[in-house]
């Protein structure tokens, strides 16, 4: 999931509804995630994923901010 979303919000021509899967076949879970908003230096990106251990869809959104030295941060 994390090697996913940072291919989307690393990207150079990255933008609101690029979109990336994923899956983990040790653990069944699986998911995908869209880039929803750029603004400035920061990208927030929606999860859906599913999971063994919890029946139904879950979702959660997440912003990352690239800083001044060039790092992405979870914000």
């Amino acid at each position: 999931m994390m090697a996913e979303a940072e291919a989307l919000y690393t990207a150079p021509e990255a933008k609101p509804g690029d979109m990336g899967e994923w899956k983990n076949e040790a653990s069944g879970a699986g998911g995908s995630i869209e880039i929803t908003e750029i603004q400035d230096n920061c990208v927030l990106l929606a999860h859906v994923f599913e999971t063994k251990e919890k029946a139904g869809p879950q979702r959660g959104e997440f912003k990352r901010c690239k800083r001044a030295d060039g790092l992405w941060q979870l914000e």
